[in-house]
């Protein structure tokens, strides 16, 4: 009954303008059936003859709420990134956007290792992507999220930018005019390869992406 009734609470969304951390979304409260009291109530019930027992559900507090924001720590703009995909075919187009939006709002604890497919999650029809065309060992084809890797690399420049420890990153195998200048990409491929970098700053780095 309890994977029935929990329910996580869902942080509220930010957003960073104007030099001030807003919630651009409310936080949800969830529900947790507490275990041992419910275990407790039923012992006692069955001790005592009953055939009925409440459970007991308490509230869980979202993490990030409007009284948690000061102490994330975000103050300011440390760092940022723009490339330009200008010329790309609509169906690449669309899975950038598709993708750009996972990224919008990510929180980074401090000490936190980020890694981008993480993030991402699944990559395929089901997670609303198209069949674009991906380099894969040295040859291109179509497979779903072609063209994600314009998220990653510019995420890759954004970390670059803020002087963060960039812990793992590979380039394509070959160049291509999307990632220019040459050496400044990041390819990634769920599970791997993958870009991470780690936040090595004592407040919360929050993402945020625009297309």
């Amino acid at each position: 009954m309890a994977g029935q009734v929990d329910a996580p609470p869902v942080n509220a969304r930010l957003s960073f303008a104007n030099g001030q951390l807003q919630i651009s979304g409310a936080p949800k409260d969830g529900l947790v059936v507490d275990r041992a009291a419910s275990v407790a109530a039923i012992r006692e019930g069955i001790k005592n003859g009953s055939r009925m027992a409440t459970l007991p559900i308490t509230a869980k507090k979202a993490d990030i709420r409007a009284e948690t924001l000061p102490q994330l720590g975000i103050t300011s703009l440390i760092g940022k990134s723009t490339t330009t995909f200008d010329g790309s075919p609509p169906g690449r187009t669309y899975n950038i956007g598709v993708g750009a939006a996972k990224f919008d709002g990510a929180l980074i604890k401090p000490g936190e290792e980020f890694s981008f497919n993480r993030q991402l999650g699944d990559v395929g029809p089901e997670t609303g992507y198209v069949p674009e065309l991906v380099i894969l060992e040295k040859k291109t084809e179509k497979q779903y999220g072609g063209g994600l890797c314009q998220v990653s690399t510019t995420m890759f420049r954004a970390a670059m930018d803020s002087g963060l420890p960039i812990t793992d990153r590979t380039n394509h195998s070959y160049a291509v005019h999307y990632y220019a200048p040459i050496g400044m990409d990041a390819t990634i491929y769920p599970p791997d390869p993958d870009l991470k970098f780690k936040n090595n700053t004592k407040g919360h780095i929050l993402v945020q992406t625009a297309r």
